[in-house]
């Protein structure tokens, strides 16, 4: 047998994952990952254990290293010298619990190691990292249940900000162990994996229906009184609402959003989500709950909307048109800009002009059209995008409940986007929302627009500062054009604010998307 047989996919923006069999101490990388017990104790090196493998390849010095750092708690990863290995890192990660003469793991336990093992080789600034399967040796959890939970996590993870280019997936097993990963990872490439999250209100309490990809449901309810609901609402609001140096901060909203979860989700729907790493989450819920910040919602795993490609749906009885399917990301077609009608917004003339040059590329993936200041009257947008692909807004909006642009010879209202045959696909509303209280986008516009068929539309809930609005339209939109469907857009776009734009506070997170699941 060859020393050495891999198969390489590839996920998208140049990034890959390597399946391979073969010694994972003889990978070429920067880091390579130990799978190790929770208290670090490496396993004897005559063992045939991947722990016992690193450390009859790296040196004694290496399990006392470990040593010294353990215990970890289950589910983290930390990082020492490599010792005699060929790389410059050696990642230890707790995958495996230990009970007196038991070892064990869980779904939850395997997730959580393989993120904590992805984050510590960015912050290490890997570019290449090499990791065994985890939970499948002595812990002996199911091989094709580890092989989805470590694929869709590493998926994920490559798909946002990160130095990793490559990871490779060794192991020492035998060839016909590799096809789990093999056909995990040509599964996930080919299907999102989609959580749904329905609740309603009725009799001071909520009704929640949490189904999966995989068939799990659950019911379930939750004590949440109407003065309760509009406090958490009221919370979030004033919170956004705050500008300068009282603007909202990223553990500032992570207290409040684990509070906000611990009201708001009965236990059983925290756990059922915990379960899930990657994927899409629609949230369906009922008119009078959409001002509730369900985006923000923080478990131990993170805020739900950072961690998942996540769209919200409104319970109507007629909503039969938001079925209709739409074609997905790439390709996207017309793109109409209409920015700062009444010329008062240099912030949004700037965002109109800077959409504009997405289109620089000449490939056709986003073909933009703008129509900016005088030029943007009420017949003259109508006529323009008409047949157009998606709609891009910046600019004054009508702040009431009734909502609609501000164009230059007066206000286009609701029903007049709701009358669009066919409708756009997309329509990104990023103009300011009321300030005088929580409320849903869609109020009339958006309820107008999806009810046409309007297959996503995205808005703000809260105002965000000008320069952060702008920021986040120009990358939510460049993602798609790369093929992103528009959820999987609004996170990444959201990503791009907390870390790399993080002067601007907690504005990532102001942004909702309501629409189809077919799209997210």
């Amino acid at each position: 047998m060859k020393d050495k047989l891999e198969r390489a996919f590839d996920v998208g923006n140049g990034k890959e994952i390597v399946i391979q069999l073969g010694d994972i101490t003889k990978v070429d990388a920067c880091a390579i990952v130990n799978s190790e017990n929770h208290d670090l104790v490496m396993d004897a090196p005559d063992g045939t254990s991947v722990s016992a493998a690193i450390r009859r390849r790296g040196g004694e010095e290496l399990a006392a290293r470990a040593l010294l750092l353990g215990p970890l708690k289950p589910g983290e990863a930390v990082a020492t010298g490599p010792g005699a290995l060929p790389c410059k890192h050696l990642i230890h990660a707790a995958v495996v619990r230990l009970q007196g003469e038991n070892r064990w793991t869980s779904a939850s336990l395997i997730r959580r190691s393989t993120l904590a093992t992805l984050r510590c080789a960015t912050k290490l600034k890997c570019e290449t990292l090499a990791i065994p399967a985890f939970g499948v040796g002595t812990a002996r959890f199911p091989d094709r249940a580890a092989a989805r939970i470590m694929i869709r996590t590493v998926i994920d993870y490559l798909r946002g900000r990160t130095s990793l280019q490559r990871v490779v997936i060794a192991m020492l097993t035998p060839a016909t162990f590799i096809t789990f990963f093999e056909r995990s990872l040509e599964e996930t490439l080919r299907q999102i994996p989609r959580v749904e999250v329905s609740v309603e209100a009725r009799q001071g309490q909520l009704h929640y229906r949490f189904t999966d990809d995989e068939a799990a449901s659950l019911t379930h309810r939750a004590t949440v009184s109407a003065k309760t609901r509009q406090e958490v609402a009221q919370e979030a609001h004033n919170l956004f609402s705050r500008s300068g140096p009282q603007a909202v901060h990223r553990e500032e909203l992570q207290e409040l959003g684990t509070r906000w979860a611990s009201i708001l989700l009965p236990p059983a729907v925290t756990e059922a989500l915990k379960s899930h790493s990657y994927g899409s989450l629609l949230f369906r819920h009922a008119p009078a709950l959409a001002s509730l910040p369900w985006e923000l919602l923080h478990d131990s795993e993170g805020h739900l909307c950072q961690r998942f490609n996540m769209a919200r749906q409104v319970l109507v009885r007629d909503d039969g048109t938001l079925r209709r399917k739409q074609k997905k990301g790439g390709g996207l077609g017309r793109l109409v800009i209409v920015a700062d009608p009444l010329e008062d917004l240099p912030s949004a003339a700037g965002e109109g002009s800077s959409l504009l040059q997405l289109d620089e590329s000449g490939e056709g993936a986003l073909v933009a059209e703008l129509l900016a200041g005088k030029r943007a009257t009420c017949q003259r947008v109508m006529r323009q995008i008409h047949g157009a692909s998606a709609v891009h807004f910046c600019g004054h909006g009508d702040l009431t409940i009734t909502g609609g642009w501000q164009l230059a010879d007066g206000l286009l209202k609701p029903r007049a986007l709701g009358s669009l045959r066919p409708p756009p696909a997309i329509v990104f509303n990023n103009c300011c929302p009321p300030v005088d209280g929580p409320h849903d986008d869609g109020t009339a516009l958006g309820q107008a627009v999806l009810r046409a068929g309007v297959s996503a539309y995205l808005s703000a809930s809260y105002p965000p500062p000008d320069e952060a609005a702008r920021a986040f339209g120009l990358h939510f939109w460049r993602y798609f054009a790369e093929g992103a469907g528009p959820a999987e857009a609004v996170r990444r776009a959201r990503e791009i604010l907390a870390q790399k734009e993080s002067r601007w506070g907690a504005s990532w997170a102001c942004y909702v998307l309501f629409g189809n699941p077919i799209l997210l």
